[in-house]
């Protein structure tokens, strides 16, 4: 019972603030592919978790596009293709919805909903052709999360990837979607 209010006290602040989508390049135009990946595993005190990925040409909150929101409800995986040879900037928030105290009101349990999130961004430049996967592993109140970026081709962190700091205050209130992807 104490899951089925966490879950609808949850959706609410998930649809409280959007940001617009990324439009990948289509399928047959030249670039790379990023697969964003679900690193997070669930925790029996959590519900709903949650993944975000976001890209932007630049290093600032403005014109952050979500890429994929990865939720409890969608698949483990989402792949966009990106412009080659252009650096791109990657933000990565993991959210754990839980909760804490609680109590029973009128014959019902109610507790109140919590979160941890732990937020990471990087940069890097693309090669064409190539496949990366971009993953924040994450696990219940672990607020150091780094994003990971591997080349497939290599199976060894993508080139150049660096982390990128003026995206970490990004996403306070998260991008999120009303339209899991």
């Amino acid at each position: 019972m104490r899951l089925i209010w966490l879950v609808l006290l949850s959706l609410p602040v998930a649809a409280c603030s959007t940001t617009p989508f990324y439009q990948g390049l289509p399928a047959t135009q030249s670039g790379a592919d990023l697969t964003f990946v679900k690193g997070y595993e669930r925790h029996e005190l959590t519900a709903a978790p949650s993944v975000s990925y976001a890209l932007n040409t630049e290093e600032t909150c403005t014109n952050l596009r979500v890429a994929a929101a990865l939720l409890w409800t969608t698949g483990a995986e989402k792949t966009v293709r990106v412009p080659s040879a252009t650096p791109i900037y990657v933000w990565a928030r993991t959210t754990f919805f839980y909760t804490q105290g609680g109590s029973i009101v009128l014959g019902h349990p109610v507790a109140d909903v919590a979160q941890t999130v732990c937020i990471d961004a990087s940069v890097f430049t693309p090669e064409m052709g190539h496949t990366y996967k971009v993953k924040q592993p994450a696990t219940f109140r672990d607020t150091r999360c780094p994003l990971v970026i591997i080349d497939e081709a290599t199976g060894a962190p993508a080139k150049d990837v660096r982390p990128a700091p003026g995206l970490m205050n990004c996403g306070q209130t998260a991008p999120t979607s009303t339209q899991p992807r």
